[in-house]
């Protein structure tokens, strides 16, 4: 917004110039209101009135104007008639340099003033001040301002389409000997509701090597901020420090201001050395140091704003990382949980009937910055705090981003004793399209661990009571579509999950709305919380279709069978999981459950017809001894002890291939 407004406000000034050459040319007010006017219309199509009094004082080395009543006309399809209104506006210049071209300007004021910004949809109320060829004209430089003062402005914003609103007042800036050592910024006014104010003064210094010291304090309601520059060597160019200290209040109120809704910020101090060039745009931070809380992070930043592309460069650590505390989120009465929980379900129901495919055709958003090139490391020691900390000990993250191409390489995560690594490309470079090629890595979870640890949360479901164990896994993923569609129809690659020394529970049945408990209870075990030895899938992903090499399951009482395929882009499914008793007698009867159909709404059969031998037959056919033990241990498998059940496991099933070839023999 900041933006805009200088956009238009150098608008005004050029014209405003222009209009004391023509007024000593012409000396005549009523016809140098015409011209302006005149001129404003046909170089940006809007009306330009001014209504007061046009008073010039031009026979004099000193030349003043004073201009009442200024209106700027509004597109046609605003709501307000003026994009701007200004009830004063007086300059008084050097005249001989004005002649030359050059700007020394003794007093201004612009008081009294209002500009609408308004957007909607995909057009705005000023880009038709944008465009190069309709630029305030470039013949006049500014050399000095003496004293300048602009009181009592306000800019609205307004962005139709996304009912977003926001204020800018200016109560009082005054720029003093602008381009002298001795120059004076001063700011008051609101963001909204939210106070700022600052001051910049340029003063000589003491210091070695330091002739021009820059000094900057302000506050943005609670924030303070305090910045110390040396631009001996170039008037743009500032090497100093700074440092940003406060409240977590306004840190609250500006993200509320930004559209997030979030709970209050802890306190904050934060410092760094810069080194900056506002002629070049570019900022390096070094000696970075921020607390946070809890939190502590240390690095640097180098962020160069050019015309082609931003381009940002960190290296950032976090000795100590806090989590926020979700518990005045989670602990809430029974009553008023259930209350909400129903009426989520109620609303999950509504849209579950509305909606007919589970990946829509919308287009997918590009959520790459076009012009953004971004290289970041970021290495998290410890992590602490609120409810998380039990699980989430630290990481890494290495990212870079270049013309619409984002890379993981690799987003590490530490969380009880074990890891997830995830590596690769997401692409939104070609066409629309928005492509991906991941890798995820998890490396002997403690399912339960997490589950104890997300059960103190105080949520509608207790996650100790679904499932725990050791847990494994590898997926190689690849696709690419313009949307959900599109993506899910060309997703290729593989799964690969290995569960040791856990448990399994009823409550992952509830979980997917599938009224079987009882009977898996029956064929799973007695103990509604039955023993899970070892559970592995093992699965091939070809143009959306996820099929299945291998999904096994073994507890202390029965072993079961999965088999069947998942087609992500006709959105049907085919699963059929056959469970029997663990004794491996020849006359126990499996049960079976089918799950057939939609994706969204399929049919589930139970029964228990099938015969031994097809159950036999099915664990024969699978391909696991080999390839769950090359994919989890590496090779390694006679020196990887967490694997002892799920080699058990693989005992029992080649035990039950001996039987099956036996009993086929004898027939």
């Amino acid at each position: 917004m900041l933006k805009k407004l200088c956009v238009l406000l150098a608008l005004i000034i050029a014209v405003l110039l222009l209009v004391i050459i023509v007024a000593i040319i012409v000396l005549d007010e009523n016809r140098v209101k015409k011209w302006a006017s005149s001129y404003v219309e046909q170089a940006y199509g809007r009306e330009l009135v001014i209504a007061g009094d046009l008073k010039l004082d031009l026979l004099t080395l000193q030349p003043s104007i004073t201009i009442k009543g200024i209106r700027l006309e509004n597109a046609e399809w605003a709501d307000k008639p003026n994009m701007a209104t200004i009830s004063k506006v007086f300059f008084q210049f050097e005249l001989l340099p004005l002649i030359l071209g050059k700007i020394n300007l003794l007093d201004g004021e612009i008081r009294d003033g209002q500009v609408f910004l308004a957007e909607q949809k995909n057009k705005t109320n000023w880009n038709t001040f944008l465009p190069q060829e309709k630029k305030p004209p470039g013949y006049f430089a500014v050399e000095k301002i003496r004293s300048f003062k602009l009181s009592n402005f306000t800019v609205a914003y307004h962005n139709k389409a996304k009912k977003e609103t926001h204020t800018l007042r200016m109560e009082n800036i005054r720029l003093r000997d602008f381009y002298s050592p001795q120059r004076k910024v001063s700011f008051h006014g609101r963001i909204d509701t939210i106070p700022v104010s600052f001051q910049i003064d340029q003063k000589a210094s003491n210091e070695k090597k330091v002739d021009k010291l820059l000094v900057l304090t302000g506050h943005i309601d609670t924030i303070a901020l305090y910045a110390t520059g040396d631009i001996s060597g170039h008037p743009k160019r500032v090497k100093g420090k700074v440092r940003v200290k406060g409240t977590g209040e306004t840190l609250s109120r500006l993200a509320k201001l930004a559209g997030l809704e979030t709970r209050t910020f802890h306190a904050y101090d934060g410092s760094g050395t810069i080194d900056a060039n506002i002629e070049d745009r570019w900022l390096n931070l070094t000696q970075l140091t921020i607390n946070y809380g809890q939190s502590q992070m240390r690095g640097k930043l180098k962020i160069d704003l050019n015309e082609k592309r931003t381009l940002v460069r960190g290296n950032l650590l976090f000795p100590v990382l806090a989590s926020p505390d979700f518990r005045p989120v989670a602990k809430k009465g029974a009553a008023e949980l259930k209350e909400e929980v129903t009426d989520i379900d109620v609303k999950a129901q509504e849209k579950q009937s509305e909606k007919k495919k589970l990946f829509d055709d919308d287009p997918i958003e590009p959520f790459i910055p076009a012009r953004l090139e971004l290289y970041l490391r970021i290495k998290v020691d410890k992590y602490v705090g609120g409810d998380w900390d039990r699980l989430i000990q630290g990481g890494k993250l290495n990212i870079a981003i270049k013309e619409r191409q984002l890379a993981l390489h690799p987003l590490k995560i530490r969380m009880l004793g074990g890891k997830a690594v995830l590596k690769g490309l997401i692409d939104q470079s070609r066409n629309n399209l928005t492509g991906a090629d991941l890798k995820l890595t998890a490396n002997h979870f403690g399912l339960k661990k997490i589950s104890e640890e997300l059960a103190d949360l105080d949520n509608k479901l207790n996650m100790d009571d679904i499932i725990g164990g050791n847990f494994d896994a590898v997926a190689n993923l690849h696709a690419s579509g313009s949307s959900p569609q599109g993506v899910a129809s060309t997703l290729n690659g593989d799964l690969n999950f290995l569960v040791e020394d856990g448990y399994i529970s009823s409550l992952l049945v509830e979980a997917l709305q599938l009224d079987v408990t009882e009977a898996l209870v029956s064929w799973l075990a007695d103990n509604p919380k039955p023993e899970l030895n070892c559970l592995v899938g093992l699965f091939d992903i070809n143009s959306g279709r996820i099929e299945t090499k291998s999904l096994l399951i073994n507890t202390d009482d029965s072993n079961v069978v999965g088999n069947g395929f998942v087609d992500l882009d006709k959105e049907l499914v085919r699963y059929v999981l056959t469970a029997r008793e663990k004794d491996f007698s020849l006359t126990g009867a499996p049960i079976k459950i089918v799950t057939e159909g939609d994706l969204l709404n399929p049919r589930i059969d139970i029964g228990g017809k099938d015969s031994v031998l097809e159950v036999a037959a099915e664990v024969f056919a699978t391909p696991i001894a080999k390839s769950f033990k090359n994919i989890f241990s590496g090779g390694r498998e006679s020196k990887n002890k967490k694997l002892t059940n799920c080699k058990k496991f693989m005992a029992d099933i080649a035990r039950i291939q001996q039987e099956s070839r036996r009993y086929e023999k004898i027939r």
